[in-house]
């Protein structure tokens, strides 16, 4: 794959997975993310989900920060890509650039939405697709939906997309309908939604040595104050993020923690975590936190799988994540320091807590 080539429409179809699709998107995600540092490009879409037949077309979502609409349209037509032709094209003001590339022998047809990293659209297209990749029953309802499109004659692609469109939306209502709580309480515990009155405390503890020990190190003043806007940003880009986490006899500040979408190495994922002050360690109250947050997690967002990860010196966190029936993945980096790497999948959970 060397170049963007011109878009090739076709018929509506529905054709059966195509792993490849997965590898076309990781490249043309490298390439555009090389254009631009520091941007954030997603797979979505059916060919996003292993085993979902669709049109096979490559969909990638383009997120760029306050502001950065233009330079993001100018980068992605410097790469090559083309703005739409046809009926309905997207507006320019949330635009759609096409292309196709040669892999391995096959043409693929690529969509690439470009949409602001705090849109609500991003949020809903990302928890589309986790829905679809932890619900096998609700894959084999879409197949079928786009496969009785076709049955019933429809071969325009613009057609094709509002009808099955009428399933995404129905789906996307009800996922609006579960939602992450910004409150929760835990036999000793009271989680809610970070605030900027919460900034003092979260700054004490991320300036104690003994706790900043097992995150890598002090950070300095610039590095907390930014830390504790991405407290915020989480629930505002994502609707959930790491909760405040007070002691439920007395109010006193115990740490944060929660689920916060992170990309790992090139990678989307939900991730787990947990920090406490070093008065509540030793006490079982991270443990309590985490599995309140995996519930959550596979019960309101309904993600497929959870990450969870800490410096390979941390055992204590490893006793958590183990405890929780996390499965050591690997070894690896994470901010240039060596950490290693669990997951938990939800059928796992499930099969456990049934």
């Amino acid at each position: 794959m060397t170049a963007i080539d011109p878009y090739e429409s076709s018929p509506a179809a529905c054709r059966d997975y195509d792993p490849r699709c997965a590898e076309v998107a990781r490249l043309l995600a490298d390439l555009i993310t090389s254009r631009l540092a520091g941007s954030v490009v997603e797979h979505i879409g059916s060919t996003s989900v292993p085993g979902l037949a669709g049109k096979g077309i490559v969909d990638l979502m383009y997120l760029y920060p306050q502001g950065g609409l233009a330079r993001a349209r100018d980068a992605l037509d410097s790469l090559g890509f083309q703005r739409q032709t046809g009926r309905d094209p997207f507006p320019e003001e949330r635009p759609m650039r096409i292309g196709s590339v040669l892999y391995d022998g096959q043409r693929f047809s690529l969509h690439i939405h470009v949409i602001a990293a705090d849109a609500a659209e991003a949020r809903e297209l990302l928890a589309f697709r986790d829905r679809l990749r932890a619900d096998a029953n609700l894959r084999a309802k879409y197949v079928s939906c786009k496969r009785g499109i076709i049955a019933a004659g429809v071969t325009d692609r613009l057609e094709y997309c509002y009808r099955k469109g009428e399933f995404v939306e129905d789906v996307m209502r009800s996922l609006r309908e579960r939602v992450y709580p910004e409150r929760l309480e835990t036999a000793r515990l009271v989680l809610t939604r970070p605030t900027e009155a919460d900034w003092p405390e979260v700054t004490a503890m991320h300036s104690d040595p003994r706790v900043m020990a097992t995150l890598g190190g002090l950070r300095s003043a610039e590095e907390l104050q930014a830390g504790n806007l991405r407290l915020l940003a989480f629930w505002q880009n994502d609707g959930f993020g790491w909760w405040i986490v007070r002691h439920r006899p007395d109010g006193r500040f115990v740490g944060r923690g929660g689920l916060r979408r992170l990309n790992v190495n090139g990678r989307d994922e939900i991730e787990l975590g947990y920090g406490l002050a070093t008065e509540f360690w030793g006490q079982g109250l991270a443990t309590e936190l985490a599995a309140a947050s995996v519930k959550a997690g596979f019960e309101a967002l309904e993600v497929p799988d959870l990450v969870c990860f800490t410096l390979t010196t941390n055992l204590r966190s490893q006793r958590v994540m183990q405890k929780l029936g996390f499965r050591f993945e690997r070894h690896g980096e994470y901010a240039n320091m060596p950490h290693v790497f669990y997951r938990l999948r939800r059928e796992d959970w499930q099969t456990a807590n049934s």
